[in-house]
């Protein structure tokens, strides 16, 4: 077995010869070397992660590779937790890839300035579990460092799990508590989170994890003072955090509010340009009207003005006519006169 035959077992998801390779007699080193072993595409624990490796597989390779393992990245620069989130992989997985990481894999960013928390956002309607996930990410350093990281668009983990319908109210109610959870870290919690002091060098591995997390309760269940202590500032944070919370819905209303205002105002604007432009179809078609009555009239006084100008011309034929006859024809006009004259007379 090499690191390419390891590679394209987990491109072909071929999950139970890969198990038998991790869970073999081969040494150590040999199985560290294969698992390392880094195409385009990454590290076989890239492959195993982007096609569905079952959640053993995965912790078994991070536990032979350590943190050097999952820190590695691909062409793109992303790691294998930026992977996870954005194939949605389940919490164990994205559990434990934080529990060696620590803060380090957490703030790692890819060629397009996301953090796997940006990926995990933009993806959270394909986790079951994102709440928690989320979480996760909350308890593992500077909260407010993280939440402000902008990618190379600008835009924040909030914001653009603010664009995916559906996640903007659980990514709000987290950020509420953020202030709790942050106070939880030092006590080592039943999530395993390891604090900045924990040895970056050496993997952690299930036995000494539990061995953390049994002395971390030994150590609550000694120190009676402390808990009352940590409970007066939960009870306080909490209390701030509820008046947040307050604020940020009385934000929200007021913008619902002023979208809806001016929703309105849209609509009476749009209502009055319409019945102002169905105003000026109307007077264009009174002004066509008019200036065909105008057209009628002017052509009526025309054709009244024409015909004594037709009947002139005509008379004017008419002399024009007898001046050009020949003497017996005006001789004969006038005897036609005279004796007309002469009828009159009688």
């Amino acid at each position: 077995m090499n690191g390419s035959n390891l590679s394209q077992l987990c491109f072909d998801e071929e999950w139970p010869e890969v198990r038998r390779y991790l869970s073999s007699d081969a040494a150590e080193v040999e199985k560290r070397s294969n698992i390392m072993y880094r195409n385009d595409h990454g590290t076989c624990l890239h492959a195993a992660c982007c096609h569905g490796a079952p959640c053993d597989i995965a912790e078994a390779m991070i536990v032979i590779g350590g943190k050097e393992l999952v820190m590695k990245i691909d062409r793109y620069d992303q790691t294998i937790l930026h992977d996870a989130c954005f194939h949605g992989r389940s919490y164990n997985t994205i559990r434990i890839l934080i529990l060696v990481g620590g803060k380090d894999l957490i703030m790692a960013k890819d060629e397009g300035g996301d953090t796997a928390l940006h990926w995990l956002c933009y993806n959270s309607n394909d986790h079951h579990d994102a709440d928690d996930k989320i979480k996760l990410f909350l308890q593992v350093g500077d909260v407010d460092l993280l939440l402000a990281t902008h990618n190379h668009d600008g835009k924040t983990p909030l914001e653009i799990a603010t664009d995916q319908q559906g996640a903007c109210n659980k990514i709000m109610k987290l950020l509420t508590v953020q202030s709790i959870y942050n106070s939880m870290r030092s006590d080592n919690n039943a999530i395993g989170i390891p604090t900045d002091n924990c040895s970056n060098s050496t993997p952690i591995t299930r036995s000494n994890y539990k061995e953390q997390h049994n002395t971390s309760n030994s150590s609550k269940n000694t120190n009676n003072g402390q808990k009352d202590t940590s409970h007066q500032i939960l009870q306080r944070l909490l209390k701030e955090s509820q008046g947040q919370t307050q604020k940020i819905k009385q934000k929200y209303d007021q913008k619902c509010k002023d979208y809806s205002d001016l929703e309105k105002s849209m609509r009476e604007l749009e209502k009055k340009s319409q019945a102002q432009g169905e105003e000026i179809i109307s007077l264009l078609a009174e002004q066509k009207e008019k200036g065909e009555t105008g057209n009628r009239y002017w052509k009526h006084k025309a054709d009244h003005s024409t015909q004594p100008w037709s009947e002139h011309k005509a008379k004017i034929q008419k002399l024009e006519n007898v001046a050009s006859a020949p003497v017996a024809g005006i001789q004969m006009t006038k005897k036609e006169e005279v004796d007309s004259a002469f009828e009159n007379s009688n």
